[in-house]
């Protein structure tokens, strides 16, 4: 119930709270986001103009983060458009996502993608366990101080939730 909380944020009027709301979705798993998530990455000018898709690069960034985590054909093919997303950084996030739906590593080359898609019989036969992205960072200097506040970084865990992958 909580990640419905979540996508209801995703149509705020503001983009920091969309943006926040889909950072909170990878976080949490509910197969009932995805439709939300899939209309958070669609950058498409038609679909802007209709009050539908996202205009906000961070929100695109972060919804196509979260669908890595949903093994499903419309969530595949949504990722492969988003690798010709006009921002480099909503492409690599799509990548990321198509990298653990498969478990084949193409980058963000669009085309590459497209030919595998259609060479192959299973999509996510091979999936590797979804991690959400997190925030890392080495410590600066004053860090090594004894009692000095320690950089806020996170582990990368899967999301609450989601089932764990046999095999």
């Amino acid at each position: 119930r909580h990640a419905m909380l979540l996508v209801e944020a995703l149509d705020d009027r503001e983009a920091i709270v969309r943006s926040e709301a889909a950072r909170g979705v990878q976080r949490i798993h509910n197969s009932q986001a995805v439709p939300a998530l899939l209309e958070a990455i669609d950058d498409d000018v038609f679909a802007i103009a209709t009050e539908r898709g996202e205009f906000d690069i961070d929100v695109r960034i972060e919804a196509a983060y979260a669908l890595g985590q949903y093994p499903e054909g419309r969530v595949f093919e949504a990722l492969k458009k988003a690798l010709r997303d006009r921002s480099l950084a909503v492409n690599v996030a799509a990548a990321s996502s198509l990298h653990y739906l498969t478990g084949e590593d193409f980058g963000v080359s669009a085309a590459d993608w497209e030919r595998w898609g259609n060479q192959t019989t299973d999509l996510f036969a091979n999936q590797v366990e979804y991690r959400y992205p997190v925030f890392q960072r080495e410590r600066r200097l004053l860090e090594y101080i004894p009692l000095w506040p320690q950089p806020p970084n996170e582990e990368p865990a899967p999301p609450a939730g989601l089932p764990r992958i046999e095999g």
